[in-house]
């Protein structure tokens, strides 16, 4: 996606989750059901990220 893109996390679980960027730029909240967080990307690059409450969920974004 380009740079200058905002990006919007969902928690649609039950569950709580939050979204934690594994090089530091961008740490969410603990979301309940139905919260957001919003991330806009400024600069060009790859950005891994997992939810802090359960690793073993993740994602990238990558920022052309």
């Amino acid at each position: 996606m380009p740079a200058g893109t905002t990006v919007t996390w969902t928690n649609h679980d039950e569950d709580p989750h939050n979204v934690v960027a594994e090089g530091g730029q961008f740490r969410s909240p603990t979301m309940g059901s139905g919260a957001t967080f919003s991330y806009a990307f400024t600069t060009p690059g790859t950005f891994t990220y997992v939810c802090g409450i359960h690793p073993f969920m993740h994602g990238t974004v990558v920022v052309r």
